[in-house]
């Protein structure tokens, strides 16, 4: 499975919601998603972000589930991703770090789920970053790809015209939050 996906900054979601209701995309969930990431010395580069190929781990906790994600880094269109329930936190931290995997920092987000066709849609509150929005479809194959983004930003263009994409990704904006509090 290949994760295809655009991202925006929104300054609020009124605008969204008014064009929701004109495509017909529905409400699926709304969540609180807390996320640990990890990664690997040797897989950061001078700014403390994963390098692009590396291997990232991300620890999901949402409702009354734990989730662990692997995904390799490809920040231009699309990544391989895995992932699987495990049994609590705990049991999820300590299988990371024999596999040398290091807790790097938490992403907080209210999140509300739609569904819209082959798409999922997320508007995200999150915590220190702001409001955004993400369009996402998953696709089989590699050569997919570019017209899966292509569709994705048809989308965004029609839902909100007025938003800023951001090409990095939650972990990449948290970590350049964090180095300008250091300094």
């Amino acid at each position: 499975m290949i994760e295809v996906e655009v991202k925006a900054r929104l300054d609020n979601f009124d605008e969204v919601r008014e064009n929701f209701s004109k495509l017909g995309v529905w409400l699926e969930t709304k969540e609180l998603q807390k996320d640990i990431i990890f990664g690997k010395e040797k897989d950061l580069d001078n700014e403390h972000k994963l390098k692009e190929g590396a291997i990232m781990a991300r620890i999901r906790q949402k409702n009354d589930k734990v989730i662990i994600c692997f995904k390799e880094v490809d920040r231009a269109l699309g990544r391989f991703e895995s992932e699987s329930e495990a049994p609590d936190l705990e049991t999820a931290k300590r299988f990371l770090k024999k596999l040398e995997f290091e807790e790097a920092f938490e992403i907080e987000k209210l999140r509300e789920n739609y569904g819209y066709k082959k798409f999922s849609i997320a508007l995200d509150e999150v915590k220190e970053l702001g409001r955004f929005i993400e369009i996402e479809k998953i696709v089989n194959k590699t050569e997919e790809r570019e017209r899966a983004m292509s569709e994705c930003l048809d989308l965004l263009n029609f839902l909100s015209p007025s938003a800023k994409i951001e090409r990095n990704k939650y972990g990449d904006l948290m970590q350049d939050l964090i180095n300008s509090k250091k300094g």
